[in-house]
């Protein structure tokens, strides 16, 4: 207990120096939950821009409506605003959060910053306990402590986005899966996160599509639960009026779109792959990505070599691998959208640098020597309602 409320007043630290930045996505989301209240259109355009100027640094502000013709048209036009929020309803779960905050008297503007600091020292909580496994408590600390303390875990914190909220959920997720072994609940809280970010449909498709592989009774639950992923995510981009992935990628690889409604999307295949080389440049690609692409190549050899495919841990990075490879296939920017994978090739690095055996999925006739069995610092009650199992896993 002593070590995660260490942790947890570190992390709060790293929050004092993390200074928030406003990015335009704080008036998207902003604006869908203004029209989730109930707000018209032209109502949610003038709240939105109103508590921005009374809330946001004056330069950020200025960034925000005279920042470039899109930010200029958008201040402008309700109209063009109202075009602007279907790309931002497609992840109802912030703006609701967003909206639930604003009830209790959070101004939208603050309460988004707040949702992605907390949801940052909750990612901290999950990696603790999780290294907490295989570790002492004090390299369990500085190990989650350092993980928190990179750029891109940073700017998840900072920004008025939903990633760092998608992250907390996704490696809860991953956890119950591959260390608890309890994969319906890791698969129903997954299916929960597709209205935190519809793209981590992804990481259901392919923790389904492996234990559909590796464990003949867990079949049925796999089908179901990819089938409800995809059922989900196509109700909510129905029930968004998304534009569709060309318009999107036009939106944020071309140039941004004031009136994307009436907007004909023209790139062909030169222009995509121009794109796609445009950024894999080192210049537009961060070192870390690349040092974490190595890292995890590195990790599915050795854990394949060492342990077999039937190892929980194997499993995870090939999931995970298979995740960061078509979510850069499908939009390849942003990294602070794979915070999740980067904290799980980090935890891998570590568990498998320790030594420590793991756990093979259920079914094998062999099993690993597990090392001896750790509580969660001291923290029975948890362990309890969470179900862990005594052994590691991966």
């Amino acid at each position: 207990m002593v070590a995660l409320l260490a942790l947890v007043a570190l992390l709060a630290v790293n929050l004092r120096w993390a200074e928030p930045y406003y990015d335009w996505d704080l008036l998207g989301y902003s604006g869908v939950a203004a029209r989730i209240g109930g707000a018209t259109p032209a109502e949610a355009h003038r709240r939105v821009y109103d508590l921005a100027y009374r809330n946001v640094p004056p330069e950020q502000y200025a960034w925000l409506v005279e920042g470039g013709e899109f930010q200029q048209a958008v201040a402008a036009d309700p109209a063009a605003f109202e075009q602007q929020l279907p790309f931002y309803r497609l992840e109802p779960a912030y703006p609701l959060l967003i909206l639930a905050l604003d009830r209790l008297g959070v101004d939208p503007v603050h309460g988004s910053v707040w949702i992605s600091r907390v949801a940052y020292l909750g990612i901290g909580v999950v990696a603790f306990v999780w290294l907490s496994g295989f570790l002492s408590p004090l390299a369990a600390l500085a190990t989650a402590w350092g993980a928190m303390s990179v750029q891109v875990a940073l700017e998840a914190a900072r920004l008025p986005t939903p990633d760092a909220l998608s992250a907390l959920v996704v490696l809860t997720a991953l956890w119950l899966v591959f260390e608890c072994q309890h994969f319906g609940r890791g698969m129903l809280v997954l299916l929960l996160s597709l209205l935190i970010r519809p793209d981590n449909l992804l990481w259901i498709l392919g923790i389904a599509g492996w234990r559909a592989l590796r464990v003949r009774r867990d079949r049925a639950v796999a089908a179901l639960g990819a089938l409800a992923g995809v059922a989900v995510s196509a109700a909510l981009r129905i029930w968004s009026g998304s534009f569709g992935w060309r318009v999107s990628f036009h939106h944020s690889f071309v140039e941004p779109l004031p009136y994307p409604e009436q907007f004909v999307p023209s790139l062909g295949f030169s222009d995509y792959a121009w794109i796609y080389l445009r950024e894999t440049h080192p210049a537009n690609l961060p070192l870390f990505a690349a040092l974490f692409a190595l890292l995890g190549a590195w990790l599915l050899v050795s854990r394949a070599r060492r342990f077999g495919w039937r190892d929980a841990g194997t499993a995870l990075i090939a999931c995970t691998g298979a995740y960061a490879v078509t979510h850069w296939l499908v939009f390849p920017n942003d990294d602070r959208l794979r915070l999740a994978a980067y904290l799980v090739v980090l935890i891998l690095l570590v568990r498998t640098l320790a030594g420590a055996a793991t756990r093979r999925m259920p079914g094998d006739a062999v099993r690993f020597s597990a090392p001896r069995s750790l509580r969660l610092t001291g923290l029975p009650r948890l362990e309890a309602l969470l179900g862990r199992r005594a052994g590691p896993g991966a």
